[in-house]
């Protein structure tokens, strides 16, 4: 069996949707003939743990864990202390803004960096029995990271980019210094890689440009048929919508919640309307759905969560009468594909997409699971919740169908997967 390094910062028993993909690779990979070794941090400064994914990593693989530096729990501690601060002039959010900004510019290319030296530093013997180098971002450290092991043995590299990096919204630079410097070595990395892949169509294409028309290949994200193994959903006895996940940078539930509250001041939905929230926003984030929960008066409507496990969440979204999506508005969250879509379709439950055109409302659209609107276009947002609460009194709300959906299966994923890397290491033989 032949071994890939995995360069993963974020893998159980951390949790959250940044874990995921790599996790699933590593868990089928042994059946298409690669062992995998994953180098990863013993205690990373993250704020989502989730220990029952531990069960999931397979026996023949070989976990590395190293020491770390972590900026990011120094980040959060002065976040709180700035947060109090800021509280007691009458200005929490401003402090929490001067601690962003801090972090941002102090930690190239992301808080993470401290991870570097102890990954190179352990990667270098790993390296020495691996075919070939896996790494996947964000976090960006991890590109650092295989692009030095790279340098350092001649293996071959494949890249993945879960998100873009100077083309993601979601990451702001302190300076036109900081994306200069980011722009340069984003490129190194594409230029660098054996083979580079994403998540989606758009982004691909939006790297290859980036790259100098460096081939880039798509593999989506996905769901795993195991992970629904045994989970039984409980029917709730009203019409209840279900966010799975969290807002934000520009991801906002302001547009959607403005237009459940018209619709519930006109009559078109009843007042037991439930809407359930699970995940864990940003502090900013958090402050602003908040506050517009008690804006719109939906203090009894919305049930907020928090963070669940993995399993717990699945059960959650397989229960709803019809799963929202919510997306930033913008051309550049065209490429966006959201772990949680893949889930979405499995669970055979209908989409309220909240999307900006792209790939999210182009594969909601081919797979039939249900109904997009520009996330900030709150009368198509209030069109939509009408017509399916329309099909939910009917009888009538529908998803997508297991046939169209197979191909998104975490297994036949990580065979495509596994193809790269038998032409990458029968390359270098």
């Amino acid at each position: 069996m032949k071994k890939v390094l995995v360069v993963a910062y974020l893998f159980p028993p951390l949790g959250g949707v940044g874990v995921q993909r790599t996790l699933k690779f590593v868990k089928y990979l042994p059946q298409f003939g690669w062992q995998p070794v994953v180098l990863t941090v013993r205690r990373g400064s993250y704020e989502i743990n989730d220990p029952t994914l531990l069960k999931e990593i397979p026996e023949q693989a070989s976990i590395i864990r190293t020491s770390s530096f972590e900026p990011a729990g120094i980040y959060r501690k002065m976040s709180k202390f700035l947060k109090r601060s800021g509280a007691e002039h009458g200005n929490a959010s401003a402090g929490i803004s001067v601690a962003a900004r801090i972090n941002s510019t102090l930690f190239f290319p992301d808080d993470r960096i401290g991870w570097l030296p102890f990954a190179v530093q352990a990667g270098k013997k790993a390296v020495r029995e691996a075919d070939l180098i896996y790494s996947t971002a964000p976090p960006y450290t991890n590109h650092l990271a295989a692009l030095r092991l790279k340098n350092l043995s001649g293996k071959p590299w494949v890249a993945d980019f879960r998100d873009g990096w100077t083309t993601n919204p979601g990451v702001h630079f302190a300076s036109a210094l900081h994306r200069k410097l980011a722009v340069k070595w984003e490129k190194k990395i594409l230029h660098s890689a054996d083979s580079v892949i994403t998540v989606s169509d758009q982004l691909s294409e939006e790297l290859s440009q980036l790259g100098g028309e460096k081939e880039c290949r798509t593999i989506t994200n996905g769901y795993d048929e195991q992970d629904f193994a045994g989970i039984s959903a409980e029917i709730p006895e009203q019409f209840t919508i279900v966010y799975s996940g969290s807002f934000y940078g520009q991801r906002t539930g302001r547009y959607f919640l403005e237009a459940l509250s018209e619709l519930l001041r006109s009559g078109d939905l009843p007042e037991n309307v439930k809407v359930i929230i699970s995940g864990k926003s940003d502090r900013t984030n958090q402050a602003i759905l908040n506050a517009s929960i008690r804006r719109y008066g939906l203090e009894k409507i919305i049930v907020q969560k928090g963070f669940l496990p993995y399993s717990e969440n699945l059960k959650l979204i397989l229960g709803a009468s019809v799963l929202l999506l919510v997306l930033h508005q913008g051309p550049e969250a065209r490429s966006a594909m959201t772990n949680k879509i893949f889930e979405y379709l499995r669970t055979g439950r209908p989409v309220l997409a909240l999307v900006p055109e792209g790939a999210a409302a182009e594969l909601i659209r081919t797979t039939k699971a249900g109904l997009t609107a520009e996330p900030e276009d709150t009368e198509k947002i209030k069109e939509n919740i009408k017509e399916m609460y329309g099909q939910y009194t009917s009888g009538k709300l529908s998803g997508a169908s297991p046939e169209t959906i197979k191909q998104f299966e975490r297994k036949a994923l990580t065979s495509r997967l596994a193809e790269i890397f038998n032409a990458l290491s029968g390359a270098g033989k």
